[in-house]
């Protein structure tokens, strides 16, 4: 029998694993303990779940660090993340187009990102707007541009009325390119 360690019971009941993932895991922990190495092809075995999403499921799981993989002798094997405040939340990750989560320093990006970002209104999701903002990857010509159009942005009749209601995400600004619309700036402003 497979002793669990209450924390780790806990944290796997708030860690939001999708069913197959789930499958995974439960053969994971059924070798928790024991350096056993088993194959993709072991491991669609013992779960009727086939190669490729075997594959795709321990990406996902080793991505979000809830497991970890080990390399021996060219054999492999798979243990949980015993440090469950390394895990991340599949709700709040940055996702890769094949739904691998994306680990914030794996993203890079220029100063002038940081200075528009703290600019921003509306700060939400900070690791999908610093994806964004990577995929545009404006040179600094254009990341001054951006900056000096959100200025303008926040001037506008649309971003102040209704306490800021309609102020999009900052990562929504970015992937619709919406610093090339014309702002209503209300007339009389002054800075």
């Amino acid at each position: 029998m497979v002793r669990i360690e209450d924390d780790l019971l806990d944290a796997l009941s708030k860690a939001r694993i999708r069913g197959r993932d789930w499958q995974l895991l439960l053969c994971i922990l059924k070798l928790h303990n024991r350096k056993e190495y088993i194959t993709l092809y072991q491991f669609s075995r013992r779960t009727g779940i086939s190669i490729k999403h075997v594959s795709n499921g321990l990406g996902r799981l080793i991505s979000r660090n809830i497991i970890l993989k080990h390399t021996e002798d060219e054999e492999i094997y798979y243990t949980i993340n015993e440090n469950t405040t390394m895990w991340i939340d599949e709700k709040k990750a940055v996702k890769s187009e094949n739904n691998i989560i994306i680990k914030p320093e794996e993203i890079k990006v220029s100063k002038l990102f940081f200075e528009f970002y703290n600019m921003y209104p509306n700060k939400i999701n900070f690791l999908l707007t610093k994806k964004k903002w990577a995929e545009l990857n404006p040179d600094d010509e254009l990341a001054q541009y951006i900056i000096e159009r959100l200025r303008l942005f926040m001037k506008s009749e649309d971003w102040i009325k209704d306490g800021g209601k309609w102020i999009p995400s900052a990562h929504a600004f970015i992937m619709y390119r919406r610093w090339e619309d014309e702002p209503k700036i209300k007339r009389g402003w002054k800075e």
